[in-house]
């Protein structure tokens, strides 16, 4: 696989997602064998555009020598002005492992070490500036990822940050009615600010919890954990 050690990135969204949907969908179950709730909505994100009036779905693969190794699933909210980070995975034998990003792929910002995982972080946080710039609506929070506390570590050398946020994500994401009333685990919020750092992080983990809960959840956002969330938002910070 290392012969080419290059990424090349393909967005299996759209009129070219159904070639490289099997792929995806294999990645997918690899990696989040826990979350196949979510398969359904890949297949359908391969289909449909990527524009959806305020939202802008991409959902890239990470392919090395012509083998698919990750896969990144980003979404611009431009309603929120904040990019989501939904799943991001790279198969382990590639993890850290030195690899250049193709001579058409974003490169990872300077002083980060270029692989997989980096090119596709990269990519995501193109895909999530460009859709505010076609809008007219740049989007002013940057992009935030729910991370599971114990690789937040592997997020900080990608150049992310916490959000002093006391989140959680419920269980079955935005099937969660279909078991009855919600539950959480918990998580944490990672963000940079791109083009556009420097926003208040009180105001970026605001329009992150309301873009991950109420929007894609579609959380109640009078339910008691989901005040609790924002409540626990300390305010004014910059």
């Amino acid at each position: 696989m290392t012969d080419d050690p290059t990424v090349v990135l393909v967005d299996v969204t759209g009129p070219d997602g159904p070639p490289h949907l099997a792929d995806l969908l294999a990645l997918h179950r690899r990696h989040f064998p826990g979350h196949a709730h979510v398969l359904p909505e890949l297949e359908e994100n391969a289909v449909l555009a990527p524009e959806r009036g305020g939202l802008v779905v991409h959902q890239v693969v990470a392919y090395v020598a012509g083998a698919p190794v990750g896969f990144v699933v980003v979404h611009a909210n431009l309603d929120r002005s904040i990019g989501l980070i939904h799943f991001l995975a790279v198969d382990e034998a590639l993890r850290g492992v030195p690899l250049a990003a193709g001579p058409d792929e974003d490169r990872p910002p300077a002083g980060l070490r270029p692989t997989a995982a980096s090119t596709l972080v990269a990519r995501a946080e193109a895909l999530v500036e460009a859709a505010g710039v076609r809008a007219g609506r740049p989007v002013r929070f940057g992009t935030v990822a729910e991370s599971e506390p114990d690789v937040v570590s592997s997020w900080r050398r990608w150049g992310y940050g916490t959000l002093e946020v006391a989140y959680a994500e419920p269980y079955f994401g935005r099937h969660w009615a279909d078991h009855g009333p919600p539950t959480f685990f918990e998580m944490t919020l990672v963000h940079r600010g791109g083009a556009y750092a420097g926003a208040p992080l009180d105001a970026v983990a605001r329009a992150a919890c309301d873009a991950y809960l109420l929007d894609h959840y579609r959380l109640p956002a009078d339910h008691p954990k989901v005040e609790a969330i924002v409540a626990s938002i300390p305010p004014g910070r910059g």
